[in-house]
């Protein structure tokens, strides 16, 4: 961002964070006095909270700096795939697109399943296999048993599931031209927008961490290893012993090793390569809990950049505030027990509530959120971290509790196949923001009742008695909470996934039984085309021949369609159905044309 922009933002951030301190300067000197001891310091505490939170936010990603593009490097450069429990058809489009990277020497297939499928798949694609007796340290020990079979300078690593562009190696070489820099990291997308983190088709719930914070991060030597799409020296990965095994986040950890040794890391913001996100909440959480216990055995290690020796102070803080991200959910619990304090039992957290009070909370309120949605540069909207916060509140409270006693769960592959959950298992994964959210309004509830005269069984009366402004702005707060939580709540119960194979759109030329038709989706296993009336009825097949899009490098395929729908009538007809390819080299062709090309243009 240039021009008066940045500083208009800068100002509001400066703004919003003076008008906050002013706020609990006005809360300790005002109204502590009068208030119920209990709810006020609770409620203090998370403020300050909410407040460093917000300071080290607006710090992280004050500015953005431009991204570089280096020329190329020449380099013996190889691709390396970690595969445990993937299906085949996650695997084969990394391989096939692995192995269609400009500049790639070796495509290694890393398989701790120790498949014969695989095995056979890589001998017959030019990959080479390499598996190991036991499983030991998971993914990093995967990494460690080949490592000395390698002899490339520079190796890219890729989780099995992500598809890399093939020109990543053209985009990330030039960095190390700086001797250095040991790993360059560019950002995760997904091509299966349905997912349960996205949003939109256009971003999604790691949008403002890969699209904002990294790239900020990169100004104060501050980036990772994010596991995936990264490129790596190996000279230096060996240098420090290979990938860090002790914790099951062996990218941030290997990081830290790396930088202690006066390496650099380096991010490339450029979407380069494409996976699968996890496609439940069930398998959402399960990935969230191993990188939160794994965050944070790293950073309360004796090599972690919050206490190790070597570290600036503005590399500490951005990891602070990787620290703080866990413990938020404690803070969002501790806003709505006070809720709750004050509608059932009239625990004031204030012992007064002037109307030029409730002006200032309502400002620091509304410039810290409009602050914050600006800082995210477009990659989040105004309560969307809330709602995430309660989302994954139950799994972040659980691994921080764990990894404090000092219990550790071995390291566990998010799952990349389809599997839907019913409505009992999404009931059960979000008990916790069900719960607060019903504890929440049932409270409103019942203290609305009293206020309105109402009488409860018994003779039973709520303790404490809310004046008009206390009772509203409870309400306000109330609604508030509902209106940030529960939306997301009720997406997720209602969303639905089953597809396995996703369709990219396209505008292709091709020929159905010699006549010209146009390819409009596409996937390994089905095609959709229109072209003019009769050339098929259902059950029918066709022979089809398929152009190549513009720009993919790649030959016509060829294969036939069996007609499973035709729609209209006219030059526009719409036949689709399944696809069975001439040749293995078409299925492949099409492959890398689906995840190679076409997810790359959809992200």
């Amino acid at each position: 961002m240039v021009g008066r922009w940045p500083r208009l933002l800068q100002g509001m951030g400066l703004l919003s964070i003076s008008v906050v301190l002013a706020y609990l300067i006005v809360r300790i000197v005002q109204t502590r006095e009068g208030a119920n001891p209990v709810s006020f310091t609770l409620l203090f505490m998370a403020e300050v909270m909410s407040l460093v939170a917000t300071v080290l936010h607006f710090y992280e990603t004050w500015t953005i700096p431009e991204q570089e593009h280096p020329e190329p490097l020449e380099g013996t450069t190889d691709i390396v795939i970690a595969t445990y429990n993937e299906p085949m058809t996650v695997l084969e489009p990394t391989i096939v697109g692995s192995r269609r990277v400009r500049g790639v020497r070796q495509v290694w297939v890393l398989d701790d399943g120790r498949r014969d499928e695989v095995r056979e798949y890589c001998e017959e694609a030019g990959a080479r296999y390499v598996t190991r007796a036991d499983n030991a340290h998971a993914k990093a020990g995967n990494i460690n048993n080949a490592l000395p079979l390698m002899d490339s300078e520079f190796a890219l690593f890729l989780d099995a599931d992500h598809v890399p562009a093939r020109d990543i190696l053209e985009k990330l070489s030039g960095y190390f031209r700086d001797p250095r820099v040991a790993l360059v990291q560019s950002p995760h997308n997904f091509r299966n927008l349905d997912s349960v983190q996205h949003r939109s088709r256009t971003r999604h719930e790691q949008s403002l961490f890969f699209q904002v914070l990294m790239p900020a991060r990169d100004r104060n030597e501050a980036s990772f290893w994010c596991g995936s799409s990264a490129l790596l020296r190996l000279s230096a990965l060996k240098e420090i012993g290979g990938v860090a095994t002790e914790t099951v986040s062996e990218d941030l950890h290997t990081t830290t090793r790396l930088q202690q040794r006066g390496y650099r890391a380096r991010y490339h913001n450029e979407v380069l390569a494409t996976g699968l996100a996890p496609h439940t909440m069930a398998d959402f959480l399960l990935q969230r809990y191993r990188w939160a216990q794994g965050t944070m055995q790293v950073l309360l290690s004796a090599e972690s950049p919050l206490f190790g020796k070597g570290w600036r102070m503005r590399q500490r803080l951005h990891y602070v505030n990787n620290l703080i991200y866990y413990f938020l959910p404690f803070q969002r619990l501790v806003y709505a027990l006070v809720l709750v304090l004050v509608l059932l039992l009239g625990w004031l957290p204030v012992g007064s509530a002037s109307l030029p009070f409730l002006v200032l909370l309502g400002a620091s309120v509304v410039l810290t959120n409009l602050a914050s949605v600006g800082f995210a540069r477009g990659m989040r909207d105004a309560g969307e971290g809330v709602a995430y916060t309660w989302l994954t509140a139950e799994t972040h409270m659980r691994a921080v509790v764990m990894t404090l006693l000092g219990r550790h769960v071995p390291f566990k592959v998010t799952p990349k196949s389809v599997n839907a959950l019913d409505l009992s298992d999404k009931l059960r994964l979000l008990r916790l923001p069900l719960a607060v959210i019903g504890v929440v309004i049932g409270s409103w509830l019942l203290r609305t009742w009293q206020e309105a005269g109402g009488v409860f069984p018994f003779g039973i009366t709520l303790p404490g008695e809310l004046d008009d402004i206390a009772y509203w702005a409870a309400t306000v707060f109330v609604a508030l909470e509902v209106v940030t939580v529960l939306p997301s709540v009720v997406r997720e119960l209602r969303r639905t996934q089953s597809r396995a194979l996703w369709r990219f759109s396209v505008h292709l030329d091709a020929t159905a039984n010699g006549a010209a038709t146009t390819v409009t989706d596409i996937h390994e296993a089905g095609v959709s085309m229109t072209g003019p009336h009769g050339l098929a009825e259902v059950g029918d097949e066709m022979r089809i021949v398929i152009a190549p899009v513009m720009g993919s490098e790649l030959p016509p395929v060829e294969g036939t369609l069996v007609v499973r729908r035709v729609i209209g009538h006219g030059e526009h007809t719409v036949y689709s159905g399944t696809a069975e390819w001439s040749r293995d080299e078409d299925r492949r062709g099409v492959i890398a044309l689906c995840y190679a090309d076409l997810a790359h243009q959809q992200g």
